[in-house]
């Protein structure tokens, strides 16, 4: 293989990043194109059908991602991978994530909702969701895999590219766009919860580069997540 393939495989890398930004500010941003609706993702009216479209569209990351890494010959100890102390890692990791869920919660949330109140119509998609229990095993499922495994594992393939492309202004552009176009994908949930969800991406991004540790990510994505869920399906069952 020549010298030359691994920044080529990094550079096209990057511009298939760029493209997934770019398609995802044309479809939530400027309604160009209407992938949700062509794909027909909705989890009110069809949970199981979604998810499995959003877990095949994950699958989808993963291998494009495990590829790159071959082509790249790198391991998977080049995203922050390792297996000593594996349990000292998910621990950390969900300590944060329960920090970011209750900060996320009790402070940024309140006062978001309060310059973007969630419309009615977004109140009964949450409630739809989350007030039968029949949904709760997919909705743990998506969490645990879709959110804290997939996400985190592109987020920190996406920080390691740009870093490696372009250094630190690299990592701070990835940071910084990538944070809001996760924001953009939860824009189902209200305008206040593509802000909160965006800062939130910081913080998980933040909790990877604090040691360069992919499952404390990971964990702390997912810890959160379960909360969020387990959380909102007793207020809304309550209600």
């Amino acid at each position: 293989m020549p010298s030359s393939t691994p920044r080529r495989v990094l550079y096209l890398a990057v511009a298939v990043i760029i493209a997934a930004w770019a398609l995802a500010f044309a479809e939530t941003v400027f309604h160009l194109v209407d992938l949700r609706g062509l794909l027909r993702l909705d989890l009110q009216e069809n949970l199981l059908r979604t998810s499995l479209v959003l877990l095949a569209k994950a699958a989808i990351l993963v291998g494009f991602v495990y590829g790159v890494l071959r082509l790249s010959r790198q391991r998977h100890g080049a995203l922050g991978f390792e297996g000593r102390r594996l349990g000292r890692q998910i621990a950390v990791g969900g300590l944060f994530g329960l920090g970011i869920f209750v900060l996320e919660t009790f402070l940024l949330s309140p006062v978001l909702e309060a310059v973007f109140p969630r419309s009615a119509a977004e109140d009964k998609t949450m409630a739809a969701l989350l007030s039968s229990a029949a949904n709760l095993p997919l909705l743990l499922a998506l969490g645990i895999l879709k959110g804290g495994f997939v996400e985190e594992y592109w987020r920190i393939f996406v920080l390691t590219r740009f870093e490696a492309a372009f250094r630190r202004p690299g990592l701070i552009v990835a940071l910084l766009v990538g944070s809001v176009v996760f924001g953009l994908g939860h824009s189902y949930q209200g305008t206040a919860a593509i802000y909160s969800i965006a800062i939130v991406g910081l913080a998980y991004a933040g909790v990877y580069l604090r040691r360069r540790r992919a499952i404390e990510a990971m964990a702390a994505h997912a810890t959160y997540d379960v909360v969020a869920i387990l959380l909102g399906f007793l207020m809304y069952r309550q209600g």
